[in-house]
């Protein structure tokens, strides 16, 4: 994830981690779950470590530096520019823990039937 002027917005193919490398990078909470080693020469090199989605967005915005962010983390945000990357083993598992004795709430329902259409969304990708 960028600002939309960087210069990464102009490569053409899916970005490799160390592409990353040569740019200010604002590690955060999600880049302790990469396992990639190509990465962690990334992580590394960054300055800077901001938890905060709210903050991070702003530091990318004002072009302070790039990061890293599942995809559906940018559902909706139209001020930055978001970039596939090459490595196709960069993704997360998402789980949902739930008492077997218990019914859903109707809230509960809702959200897992949103979770299984976004799901179903990306398998088609």
């Amino acid at each position: 994830m960028c600002q939309p002027a960087h210069s990464l917005v102009g490569h053409r193919e899916p970005l490799e981690w160390h592409t990353l490398a040569d740019h200010d990078f604002i590690a955060n909470g999600s880049c302790l779950q990469i396992q990639s080693s190509e990465f962690r020469n990334v992580l590394e090199g960054s300055r800077m470590m901001v938890r905060n989605n709210t903050s991070l967005f702003s530091l990318i915005r004002a072009g302070i530096g790039i990061t890293v962010l599942p995809e559906l983390t940018m559902r909706g945000i139209d001020d930055v520019a978001f970039l596939p990357l090459a490595d196709a083993g960069a993704r997360r598992q998402v789980g949902i823990l739930r008492s077997a004795r218990a019914a859903p709430t109707p809230a509960v329902s809702a959200f897992l039937a949103a979770l299984r259409a976004v799901r179903t969304e990306f398998q088609e990708i």
